[in-house]
């Protein structure tokens, strides 16, 4: 039997991509066929170097749980309240390591263990970070899903990682965004007697097990969404200033801005009390044509982290972007931002935002969508490979402030 679950190595799945395959295999010097380099024999050399040694098998065991956070990812993020006992036993590390031992009973590895149609808690444990102390949690249950690479239903491994920041109370529920799942049945399968589920229902179950565990409630929705929506505003705000050689040629046209001001307050019968919108305004409409019509994209680009793309209200507008994301323009070449842009800064929240954000490691950018609603769903969507690294730079920039 291999060490490594079907699950994971089945390529519908593509949970371990080549890339990270490979990068395994040159970090760990594990031999392998040269005329081999297809996916499946690239894991069996990798189960092959697991099974010479107990230390290389927890090695590529580790490695699974940790593959399971990264990739393309759906990033769910609650704000709780934990009461003080439990606040203070989580603080201490061997009070913290006693109860999470205690609270699973499986092996500890994803890959060691078979699950049903209930979520489990696999492992927990005490793992803090630069960005602050935190509780890991790992969940599996089983699901079915139909592919729609070939139409065939298969049962696999759905798992869940769940993170509890200690000192800033936020909950982060990450998984791996599917379509057309159904709950998991040993019955005879098929379309009539399966029952529908989708990834909001699941996470919303394996949350409800670590609240439970900790004895914790939710913040209000409305708090939390008021929170999250004003750190995309800031967020956009951050990665939207006017570029330098745009700002000089606008200050260079003030006298005629306020000449051509005076002319509207005379037309129109202003009083003034709108002199200072109506300057506003005018700026605006300078910088918007200025921008849309600059001839190199890369002054709304150069030197910043990140650029957004599109702003948007609802997750249906959002969703439209993925499939051309990689060729938009930065939003700042876009007439709406400007168009939108006074009521974006008069109500200092937006409901959603599509980003380019920079690996860590290259020059590269990847693509994420953050929104949020009234409803408590808080979600950052990464819609390609995306480190883990890469991961918490975006999410630290919206929860922490």
């Amino acid at each position: 039997m291999g060490i490594i679950s079907k699950t994971y190595k089945d390529n519908y799945e593509n949970f371990i991509t080549l890339p990270v395959i490979f990068r395994f295999i040159k970090e760990n010097k594990i031999d392998y066929d040269l005329g081999k380099t297809n996916r499946a024999s690239l894991l069996e050399a990798i189960e092959n170097y697991g099974l010479k040694s107990q230390e290389n098998r927890e090695n590529v065991l580790s490695w699974v749980d940790n593959i399971v956070k990264e990739g393309i990812r759906d990033i769910h993020i609650h704000k709780i309240s934990v009461p003080d006992d439990i606040a203070d036993m989580l603080s201490d590390c061997e009070s913290c390591e006693k109860f999470l031992v205690e609270s699973s009973c499986l092996k500890k590895h994803l890959c060691e263990n078979t699950y049903d149609d209930h979520f489990v808690l696999v492992n927990a444990y005490r793992d803090d970070i630069s960005t602050g102390r935190r509780v890991v949690f790992f969940y599996c249950k089983r699901v079915i899903t139909l592919s729609s690479k070939d139409n065939v239903m298969r049962a696999i491994d759905y798992p869940i990682t769940i993170e509890y920041y200690l000192d800033s109370s936020w909950l982060v529920i990450s998984t791996k965004p599917r379509s057309k799942i159904y709950n998991y049945t040993e019955k005879q399968w098929n379309l009539d007697n399966l029952e529908l589920t989708n990834n909001d229902k699941l996470v919303s179950e394996a949350k409800k097990d670590v609240i439970k565990l900790l004895h914790a409630v939710e913040t209000n929705a409305t708090e939390s969404d008021n929170y999250i929506k004003s750190r995309i505003f800031e967020l956009i705000d951050k990665y939207t200033h006017t570029p330098k050689v745009i700002q000089d040629l606008i200050d260079s046209h003030q006298e005629d801005i306020h000449n051509l001001c005076g002319f509207i307050k005379e037309a129109c019968a202003a009083n003034g009390s709108q002199e200072k919108d109506i300057i506003g305004d005018l700026n605006n409409l300078m910088e918007k044509y200025m921008s849309i019509n600059w001839k190199n994209s890369d002054i709304f680009t150069k030197d910043r982290v990140a650029y957004p793309i599109k702003i948007s209200a609802t997750d249906e507008d959002l969703s439209k972007v993925e499939q051309t994301s990689a060729l938009s323009e930065p939003l700042q070449k876009k007439a709406i931002f400007f168009d939108n842009k006074k009521m974006l800064y008069k109500n200092k929240k937006c409901d959603g935002v599509v980003m380019k954000w920079k690996k860590q490691k290259s020059d590269d950018y990847f693509t994420v969508i953050i929104s949020s609603n009234r409803s408590g769903r808080h979600i950052i969507k990464f819609r390609e490979y995306t480190s883990q690294e890469d991961m918490h730079n975006v999410l630290f920039s919206i929860i922490e402030s």
